[in-house]
């Protein structure tokens, strides 16, 4: 199933908090699709393996589930753009997003194409 509008909206946001303004992916929002979906999810999946504040957020938002499964992202891409946009969850440590972007911005970049 394609994603909404609103569905690419709100994961752009959460790209360029993670991320910042990256025009590679800023300037290519329309063309975000379900591989661009679980990449962005898999990058996640990575903060929140190292960033304890990020991991509580993201269990919080699934209920309590402690077990992320494919297609988590999807469920609460909304309600996790507005929590990381109001500013009440800070990043434990440059580190971890450091080492996600290096990581995960080639492959949610290659998704776009």
């Amino acid at each position: 199933m394609a994603l909404s509008s609103t569905e690419k909206q709100d994961l752009a946001g959460i790209l360029e908090i993670v991320f910042g303004h990256d025009t590679a992916i800023h300037s290519r929002v329309n063309r975000f699709n379900e591989r661009t979906m679980a990449a962005a999810e898999d990058a996640l999946e990575t903060m929140v393996r190292c960033n304890d504040n990020m991991r509580r957020l993201v269990t919080g938002l699934l209920g309590g589930a402690s077990v992320l499964v494919k297609g988590w992202l999807r469920e609460i891409v909304s309600r996790l753009r507005k929590e990381l946009e109001s500013g009440r969850i800070q990043f434990d440590g440059y580190a971890c997003k450091v080492f996600t972007v290096n990581n995960w911005r080639t492959p949610i970049v290659l998704t776009l194409q």
